[in-house]
């Protein structure tokens, strides 16, 4: 967080469909430190929430290209932004300690190179042999189950939506691991209900 907002803006229009992770929201030592880190987290917030970038000029009053984001943005920090506007722009998670099984968490950066590659590779390639059609089609059946589950009544518009996308993203990886055999149609249902009532749950601590 702390590059200038016009360079995580650049960022995060570069790594197009993939996932950008911002390190570290936390406190400032001054007033003014922590007044411009916020003011940096706002805008890339705000920007990205509403898929924008900031239109500028050139010295001749031209346009300059606009950058907008192209893929996931995932932050970590030890606060929350201001606002009800920009916090209905982010979906958190609050951890605590322990929270994280860091033997597993150890096990899985050890195996990265022998499994995530792979993974990406072989996800990559169902979605090119599914279509766009039929991706849509997936996603968007996905999005209307999360957004019929009864989650707290005074939440955002926006909140309940970015649930639904994070839902329907997990329900396609299962679909994916459905067509290569490596979980059962069977069992689609049991993980989708895990993955709702976790989104569920944490929407409702969060907040």
């Amino acid at each position: 967080w702390n590059a200038t907002p016009n360079a995580i803006e650049r960022y995060a229009s570069i790594i197009g469909d993939a996932p950008l992770v911002i390190d570290d929201y936390a406190p400032q030592p001054d007033h003014t430190s922590q007044t411009k880190l916020d003011q940096t987290v706002e805008r890339v917030i705000r920007d990205a929430g509403n898929n924008a970038g900031r239109a500028r000029m050139r010295a001749n009053l031209s346009l300059q290209h606009i950058y907008r984001k192209r893929g996931l943005i995932i932050a970590t920090g030890e606060q929350l932004p201001k606002g009800q506007s920009v916090l209905a722009r982010i979906y958190g998670i609050a951890l605590e300690k322990g929270d994280v099984n860091t033997s597993e968490l150890s096990k899985a950066q050890a195996n990265h190179e022998k499994y995530y590659g792979f993974a990406t590779a072989a996800y990559i390639d169902w979605i090119e042999q599914t279509g766009e059609q039929k991706l849509k089609e997936l996603f968007e059946a996905a999005e209307k189950k999360m957004l019929s589950v009864n989650l707290q009544s005074n939440l955002a518009d926006r909140l309940r939506r970015s649930a639904a996308k994070l839902y329907a993203a997990f329900d396609l990886m299962l679909q994916m691991m459905m067509s290569y055999g490596i979980i059962e149609p069977h069992e689609i249902e049991r993980f989708q209900e895990i993955a709702i009532n976790s989104i569920a749950e944490n929407i409702s601590v969060f907040r």
